[in-house]
This record gives C-alpha cells, sequence and structure tokens, in this order.
C-alpha cells in the first residue's frame, strides 16, 4: 500500500469508515467515544495532527467548547480541502495547516493536547515526529494517540491478502500499535494510560466490504472487482454472515 496515493483525498478513507459505521457491534461509535476520552481545560489550545476529512469533529460538533482553539493539520493537501468542505456548516472556527508530522510548523510549548487519531503508524520516522509533538505540547498538556492491535480486522487482511497476495497484512500498523505503543511513547512521555474500544464488525452484504478492500489496493481492475464480489456473496449465503474482529484503542500520554 503506497500511503502518499491513498490519501490524496478522503475517498478511499470513507469507504474504510463506512464499513464500521454500518456494521459495528457497538453502537457507541468510534469517534464519540474518543471524543469523552479528550481533556480540554478552558480556553485551551488543541492541535489534531492527520485529521482527515474532519470526522471528529463533524461527529462531535455538539460538544466542543466555544473557547477552545481549534487547529487541524494533515499532509494531504486533498484531505484539507475535504475536510474543509466536510466542516463549513458548523459554527465552530478551525484553522488547518498542511504539513509533516515530522516537521510541526509550531513553536514550542503551545498546545494543550495533540491528537493522533489512528495516525501516528502512518509516518515514516515515528522518533521524529513523537519527538516534535512532545515539542509543541506545553509541560502539562497531552497527547491522545489511538491505533489498532496487531489482529484488528485480521479476517479482513487475510481476505485481501488472498486476492492480493502482495498485500502485507498488519503491515501499516506495525510501527504502532496497542502491542508496543507503550513503549514507543515511554521515551516522551512520563505516564501513559491505555483505553480500550471493544467492538467487531457483523456484515451481511458483499458491497460495502468489496469496497473495503478495494480501497486497500492501489490499482484495481473490474474483472478482480467481479469476482471479489461474487466470493464475499458466496461466503455470505452459505455462513449467513462474515464477522470480523476489531482492536482498537486509544493511549492516553502526558
Amino acid at each position: 500500500m503506497n500511503t502518499k496515493s491513498q490519501y490524496q483525498d478522503s475517498s478511499r478513507l470513507k469507504s474504510r469508515i463506512q464499513i464500521h459505521k454500518l456494521y459495528s457491534i457497538n453502537k457507541y461509535g468510534w469517534q464519540k467515544w474518543v471524543f469523552d476520552h479528550l481533556k480540554f481545560p478552558a480556553k485551551s489550545r488543541i492541535l489534531e495532527i492527520g485529521c482527515g476529512n474532519g470526522i471528529l469533529w463533524r461527529e462531535n460538533h455538539k460538544q466542543i467548547k466555544n473557547e477552545i482553539e481549534l487547529y487541524l493539520s494533515d499532509i494531504s493537501i486533498g484531505m484539507i480541502q475535504d475536510c474543509k468542505i466536510n466542516l463549513r456548516d458548523l459554527k465552530e472556527t478551525f484553522l488547518f495547516t498542511v504539513c509533516d508530522a515530522r516537521n510541526i510548523p509550531f513553536k514550542n510549548n503551545i498546545f494543550n493536547s495533540v491528537i493522533a487519531n489512528h495516525m501516528l503508524f502512518h509516518t515514516d520516522d515515528l522518533d521524529k515526529t513523537l519527538s516534535e509533538i512532545k515539542r509543541i505540547i506545553k509541560p502539562d498538556g497531552y497527547l491522545y494517540a489511538a491505533t489498532n492491535g496487531k489482529n484488528h480486522m485480521k479476517e479482513l487482511n487475510e481476505l485481501t491478502q488472498f486476492f492480493f497476495p502482495d498485500f502485507k497484512t498488519g503491515e501499516v500498523t506495525k510501527s504502532f500499535t496497542l502491542e508496543n505503543g507503550k513503549d514507543k511513547l515511554r521515551k516522551y512521555f512520563s505516564n501513559i494510560e491505555i483505553h480500550y474500544y471493544k467492538d467487531y464488525l457483523v456484515i451481511n452484504k458483499a458491497k460495502p466490504l468489496v469496497d473495503y478492500i478495494l480501497s486497500t489496493v492501489d490499482e484495481v481492475d473490474r474483472s478482480i472487482e467481479v469476482e471479489i464480489t461474487n466470493y464475499i456473496q458466496g461466503k455470505i449465503y452459505s455462513e449467513g454472515v462474515i464477522k470480523i474482529s476489531k482492536e482498537s484503542g486509544m493511549f492516553e500520554a502526558f
């Protein structure tokens, strides 16, 4: 998977978010769960790195306090453009910036919190990124870093690899997981807590699953899409549903 091509805009991301919205057993919702864990003191300055299409704020805008300064950043211009569109009708003021998390264009010690929602495993240099995050956070500030476990959606990864043998199962997230994340963070933060989100998928229609699989590969043709669809439809017909395990959570570091 080529990360740069995958995130030129939010089109592929939408396919991945959609399957969770449609088929997750935990109906509380991931974005709401993440937001509920964020600590926002009065007059906070908050930065989200890797903001994507801004779904965290779209789904929780009614809980945003007016005195909070919100900065949203992403390495992709396309993502930032989609984020602006997605949030343009909200009353809150968002400040957008295109930047690489390995070189964050802000002064030292200015943010009360930094949010990295399923983002840190995408960086090419995790140590440099964490060093930058630590630099811009105030001494009493927080990092909220969401990620997955090593077996997250393993059934779907195996299914993808069945059709695309070059797909590296788990390769995308292995640099920062629920299992190794605490050790990675300990170099920069003294206190680290972890919160787990319990959930799994029960899928009874082929198309959202096909869309998800195709969103993870860079180039596909129509014939393979038909082949995948027929295979999954047959699997659902014989088994009733397809169950996909999930392992997600968030580190709170300070």
